[in-house]
């Protein structure tokens, strides 16, 4: 056994600790120090040579074998338990970032951002534009997905109706048009806009519209109807000094109601701060008197 020693700590793992181990089962089978106390068994062990180094292999031999086959499946099963665990955790992360995004989904980046400095709602209309409008006008550098760009799909196309059964459809709201807080005092970069928005007119000059002045939910809902009235009538007034006839611009404040974003949050307040136009005529439907 002990001449296969070196043999058998080479086949054993490292970290299963069994090397220290066997290197003491030669030790435990040498013979007792001659001391002066065993000096009498002298004689003895003269005349019955014994080779003590070797021991009895025949219970030594089979314990050592059998040592060394269960150390084997122990390392060799902490391996697959190890790889399983990890293979859990791997699965477990994906779950739980699959579940995040279910109940988390990503916002729409290209909507637009609150400005906090000006409390108003800064849409993202899109890569810019030019709008070639029927009597040669152009209006450049507008998003492709801004209200000058919808009013004039919509005019331009032949096979648009406009909707004289549900009143509440059709509405596209304005993207660049503010008033100052609290009041119906329109901003400077606000009547770029409008102007836009006349000059698609005069392109089209059988279509009408009609302006809806709305408000959030703060206050009081009384002066909330009068505000969004004040600030639908101003900007019709714009149209008009623009040159758009008074028969062409209709407007009414609708206050809190009709909301279309959540009054809990201060971005869906800002875009529920607005004013919408409806196209109420084109060159194929007669005018409807519109909510």
């Amino acid at each position: 056994m002990s001449d296969h020693k070196a043999a058998f700590l080479s086949a054993i793992p490292a970290s299963l600790g069994f090397g220290s181990l066997l290197s003491g089962v030669h030790d435990v089978q040498q013979p007792a120090p001659h001391t002066a106390a065993a000096h009498s068994d002298a004689h003895y062990h003269d005349s019955h040579p014994k080779d003590l180094s070797k021991g009895d292999n025949r219970f030594f031999i089979p314990l050592i074998l059998t040592i060394i086959i269960l150390g084997l499946i122990i390392w060799l099963f902490r391996g697959c338990w190890g790889n399983e665990k990890v293979h859990d955790h791997v699965i477990g992360s994906h779950q739980d970032t699959t579940t995040a995004t279910i109940s988390t989904p990503a916002a729409d980046a290209t909507v637009g951002t609150l400005d906090t400095v000006t409390g108003n709602y800064i849409y993202n209309t899109g890569d810019l534009t030019t709008i070639a409008l029927p009597n040669g006008t152009k209006i450049e550098s507008v998003g492709v997905n801004s209200t000058e760009n919808k009013l004039f799909k919509f005019l331009n196309d032949a096979n648009a109706q406009v909707d004289t059964v549900d009143k509440t459809k059709g509405w596209i709201s304005f993207d660049r048009l503010y008033f100052k807080t609290s009041s119906s005092e329109l901003t400077d970069e606000s009547k770029k806009q409008l102007n836009n928005i006349s000059l698609i007119l005069k392109a089209f000059p059988n279509a009408a519209i009609k302006l809806g002045g709305y408000t959030d939910n703060s206050g009081n809902a009384e002066s909330n109807l009068k505000l969004s009235t004040e600030r639908a009538k101003i900007a019709q007034s714009a149209l008009i000094a623009d040159g758009i006839t008074a028969d062409r611009v209709a407007a009414e404040g609708y206050g809190q109601e009709h909301p279309i974003a959540t009054n809990e949050t201060a971005e869906g307040k800002a875009q529920n701060r607005r004013i919408d136009l409806r196209v109420t005529k084109n060159k194929q439907i007669s005018k409807d008197s519109g909510p």
